[in-house]
């Protein structure tokens, strides 16, 4: 029920949602954690079965349930069937080479008719474990998804030339979650980060409509 004459501040906030690793009754976002880690630190660190890598020189198409994504955010809570902007896509580039970079690659998502297309990939080289690539989009160029709903985005490649081709790496394990299965029983932990807005009431007027209902309360207690 809304409050007559509550004022409403818009607040924005940034929130990532990932793949992520229970271990120890914990949960780990995999993106955060595993970059710059070697595959055997991962398993005897997260309890992971095992850690390879793929390479794709062709266009692949990747669906992110975000029910399913463990969710961390840098303010209040997010509510639930609120409207996220995408700001970035990232996954695990190779751990056991600096060869594959994705080179010129670019992410795509389509929404209704619209598709939104990202800045060229970001490679970023750990030197001592898993490597980082991420895609961005621009304010204005900002796919909109609903907290709880499935995100499908594709990954193009510019050519297949080695530094173009695009590395995936990925892992086995019972206690992973959110990660799409590109290949038998491997699993590829993603990571979107997105900005979310949403309406809250302004300090002042939450106060005072607090007050408000309190007297309200007291005048019908005394009646």
């Amino acid at each position: 029920m809304a409050l007559a004459g509550v004022s409403l501040a818009d607040t924005s906030q940034s929130v990532t949602l990932g793949s992520y690793v229970t271990y120890n009754g914990t949960k780990y976002d995999m993106i955060d954690e595993f970059v710059g880690l070697t595959a055997d630190s991962v398993k005897s660190t997260y309890g992971i079965t095992d850690a390879n890598q793929l390479t794709y020189d062709t266009t692949q198409t990747f669906t992110l349930s975000t029910n399913d994504l463990l969710l961390t955010t840098t303010g209040e809570s997010v509510l639930a069937g609120a409207d996220l902007q995408i700001t970035k896509i990232s996954f695990l580039g190779r751990a056991d080479s600096d060869e594959y970079q994705a080179e010129d690659s670019v992410a795509s998502i389509t929404i209704g008719e619209v598709v939104y297309t990202s800045s060229v990939a970001v490679y970023t080289n750990s030197a001592t474990g898993y490597n980082l690539v991420t895609y961005s989009f621009a304010p204005g160029n900002s796919p909109t998804f609903t907290l709880g709903s499935n995100v499908t985005f594709t990954l193009t490649p510019a050519g297949n030339a080695k530094a173009q081709k695009m590395p995936v790496s990925v892992f086995q394990g019972t206690n992973i979650s959110g990660a799409p299965n590109p290949t038998g029983t491997w699993l590829a932990p993603f990571q979107l980060t997105a900005t979310v807005t949403q309406q809250v009431p302004e300090p002042t007027t939450a106060t005072l409509s607090l007050l408000a209902l309190a007297g309200l309360a007291a005048r019908r207690r005394r009646n």
